[in-house]
């Protein structure tokens, strides 16, 4: 038994020793270094695929944003554009307004003017009695100097010796 023992013994530490053998073998080594390596790889190409993922991601909210932005912007211009024509034409009302004010009071001007020019002939009327000479027959329509005609309600009855008279029927 014992020699079988040691047989035994012999065959583990050969065992062992081949088994240690081709685990450091070069082929072994490669091919653990191998597996690693394909360990790499794949979780690479997870990170790879998610970080595209990611950027797609990204790309559609720029696109996005993008468009938002370009919205936001034709919508402001248009806003700007409307304020714009909005005040042009508050503009344009008031300058039409300045040029009817001011020609409201150019009319008032001249009416306070004539007005005024009125009151001073008026006053002078009724102030000192203005003649109007006659015109007599003997010198055909001429004014003679000797007759005068005073404007008064009393001279106002009667029809103008200058005018030509018609008859009324």
């Amino acid at each position: 038994m014992s020699d079988c023992q040691e047989k035994i013994e012999q065959s583990h530490t050969r065992f062992y020793n081949l088994k240690k053998e081709v685990e450091e073998s070069p082929l072994s080594v490669l091919r653990q270094e191998l597996g690693s390596r394909q360990l790499e790889i794949g979780e690479l190409q997870s990170k790879v695929k998610s970080a595209n993922e990611i950027a797609e991601d990204y790309k559609k909210k720029f696109e996005q944003v993008k468009r938002d932005m370009i919205q936001l912007k034709r919508q402001i211009d248009k806003e700007k554009e409307i304020t714009l024509t909005k005040q042009a034409e508050e503009l344009e009302q008031l300058k039409q307004m300045m040029r009817v004010k001011q020609a409201q009071d150019e009319e008032r001007s001249q009416f306070d003017s004539l007005k005024q020019q009125l009151t001073q002939l008026k006053s002078q009327l009724t102030a000192k009695p203005q003649t109007v000479e006659a015109p007599t027959k003997e010198t055909n329509g001429i004014v003679s100097k000797d007759k005068n005609i005073y404007f008064d309600d009393f001279a106002r009855q009667f029809p103008s010796p200058q005018k030509p008279q018609t008859e009324s029927i």
